[in-house]
């Protein structure tokens, strides 16, 4: 739950509800490097000691295993955005999303609040290197995002829907620590959360939309006809990978 605090926030997991995910380039090679180490104590189980259920189980979770770290070299952490999510949508709703009984829950999403500049240029380094690589989503896909993006930036705290679990608290706060707490995220809506998301948009708008590409084909991508086959990295890819099991060579990236 710490290395995804905002799954952890969904599910009610407690203690991670004042951070986001670290998607520094440091964190995500070292999330990969850790993927390894299962994949060593599965290996030194001695598999024809197990039962005939524990077998099943040893093959799902190496499997499992081994489509994550094959997956890890298609860099699909270099898209971050896109019209169905990004941070231009998950800040508002995994604030809305956070519990808000006491003060230190209003406290945690302030916290998270004042994290979204590390966020949004964490964010900024992983579509550079997107288009860097060559890797982005589809042009065409992406037109409604400046939109999304700006919407985040309302000024007015009345108005941005990521302050609205500041619009009312619960009876037990007192009354003091209410506005306190109130005049404390509408500043950091003012001073932090817009610009940061100003910054995204400019950035978003005249360097990375302009230099997408054109293609819709995933198979245009760097090793893209491996990656549609790749479980881990798209799932419409199931019914060739059930072909390729039945059948040998897959009919898309012609690898047994």
């Amino acid at each position: 739950m710490r290395e995804s605090p905002e799954f952890a926030t969904m599910v009610g997991y407690p203690g991670q509800n004042d951070r986001w995910s670290d998607i520094s380039l440091e964190a995500i090679e070292r999330r990969k490097h850790e993927l390894q180490a299962p994949m060593r104590v599965i290996q030194s189980i001695d598999r024809s000691k197990l039962s005939a259920p524990d077998q099943l189980n040893y093959d799902l979770f190496r499997k499992n295993q081994q489509d994550a770290i094959e997956g890890t070299r298609f860099k699909q952490e270099y898209v971050q955005v896109n019209q169905m999510g990004g941070v231009q949508q998950e800040v508002a709703r995994v604030i809305d999303l956070a519990p808000r009984t006491t003060l230190k829950d209003y406290q945690d999403m302030l916290a998270r609040l004042k994290a979204v500049p590390t966020l949004i240029d964490q964010t900024i380094t992983l579509l550079n290197k997107g288009l860097e690589a060559g890797i982005t989503p589809p042009r065409i896909t992406l037109r409604d995002v400046p939109q999304q993006i700006s919407n985040q930036m309302i000024d007015e705290p009345d108005k941005n829907a990521i302050l609205k679990p500041f619009g009312e608290f619960p009876q037990e706060i007192p009354k003091a620590p209410q506005e306190q707490l109130r005049k404390e995220a509408q500043a950091v809506l003012k001073d932090t959360v817009v610009p940061s998301f100003r910054k995204l948009h400019d950035f978003f708008v005249n360097t990375y939309l302009p230099h997408t590409r054109e293609s819709i084909a995933m198979g245009d991508l760097p090793d893209g006809k491996k990656a549609w086959c790749t479980p881990t990295v798209i799932s419409p890819s199931a019914p060739i990978r059930s072909w390729r099991a039945s059948s040998g060579n897959c009919p898309v990236c012609h690898m047994a």
